[in-house]
């Protein structure tokens, strides 16, 4: 089995920390406009150094270059995102530094407004919600077992409401270890996961399925781009597929073409083997049987990735429009509960008097 074959390697990733995506938007787009306009490389970067706000991050960037880094080593270094020196690397072999500029400046913008807009609509909710974990801390340390310290200690009959408040005290008491089980779950799991071979680490994610379709979007949508771009610069799809071994941002990426070009020396058909791979969507190996011999297959590709792109802004859209109105229903029930777990005893003993 393919994941079973693997074993993760290490790549050296900058550990600076990252500009602003504001800022790495903003040069992103100045340098495409000045390439755009005939000006070279070193000259472009150094009319941008005028800007007070780009300044030490331009100025970092052209030492590097004229020290004999390729750009998109430079851009890694200087912390930019993991895409715009995945675009920019593969801007070497097919020869559009601008293109690179362009799609990447363009992914960052919606990532930039996909953020703004989670922010604002989890800000209010969020709020909340501290206040209603602060109160639902409260109501099990302290007020459920006032309650049933009161009622054990009178001589009524009271066994409906202590098998109540017990129950409600279990309740809450399981909701607090899962909450806290889960956040620690989630901070061990991005500290430790980097240790794990991808193999297994994807065997993980393969269990969930919001993981897979994540992963299985942005694996496609890569591999499709850059490979429609390196076959219109006329390399062949093993050729191709040997440059996406190279970069180290995508590591699913990196071992899928390893895999794929060796399953393609030995004479394996590409159509047929890309059903192999369980993080690429079905359509993809779908539209290569249909057109790798029209001599159209880059065009193809360049198209079903900017489909997949178009796809994914409706559905994050989709996302954040739900967010607010289920963390709101979320919340209600929290209060429900906090509201019941206050008064429902209070109205079991006076009826009980």
């Amino acid at each position: 089995m393919l994941l079973a074959t693997y074993r993760k390697k290490g790549f050296n990733h900058s550990k600076r920390k990252p500009p602003p995506l504001s800022l790495q938007i903003k040069l992103l787009t100045r340098l495409y406009t000045l390439l755009q306009r005939g000006y070279p490389l070193l000259k472009a970067l150094d009319i941008m150094t005028l800007d007070s706000s780009l300044r030490k991050m331009v100025l970092a960037i052209e030492g590097r270059l004229t020290n004999g880094l390729p750009l998109h080593t430079t851009f890694e270094e200087a912390g930019f995102s993991k895409y715009v020196v995945s675009y920019l690397y593969f801007s070497n072999s097919y020869g559009n530094v601008q293109q690179a500029l362009l799609q990447s400046s363009y992914l960052l913008e919606k990532q930039q407004l996909f953020t703004a807009s989670l922010r604002k609509a989890l800000q209010y909710p969020l709020f909340l919600l501290v206040v209603m974990s602060t109160l639902l801390v409260f109501v099990k340390s302290t007020l459920l077992p006032s309650f049933l310290d009161l009622f054990s200690s009178m001589e009524i009959n009271q066994s409906a409401l202590l098998t109540l408040l017990h129950s409600m005290n279990a309740f809450l008491y399981g909701l607090l270890i899962f909450l806290f089980l889960s956040g620690l779950s989630l901070l061990l799991w991005k500290a430790l996961s980097p240790r794990i071979p991808l193999s297994k680490r994807l065997s993980y994610y393969q269990r969930i399925p919001l993981c897979v379709t994540i992963l299985k979007t942005e694996t496609t949508f890569l591999f499709s781009y850059h490979l429609g771009s390196l076959l219109g610069a006329g390399l062949s799809i093993q050729n191709a597929l040997k440059v996406m071994q190279q970069q180290g941002q995508f590591p699913i990426l990196q071992w899928y073409a390893q895999h794929l070009y060796k399953d393609l020396s030995e004479g394996k058909s590409f159509a047929a083997i890309l059903r192999d791979y369980p993080y690429f969507r079905k359509e993809l190996s779908d539209m290569v049987m249909r057109n790798q011999t029209d001599g159209k297959l880059e065009m193809d590709l360049d198209m079903y990735a900017a489909w997949i792109l178009e796809e994914a802004v409706k559905v994050t859209n989709t996302i954040l429009k739900w967010i607010q109105p289920i963390m709101f229903l979320l919340l209600g029930g929290m209060i429900l509960a906090i509201y019941g777990a206050i008064m429902m005893p209070m109205f079991q003993w006076m009826n009980q008097m």
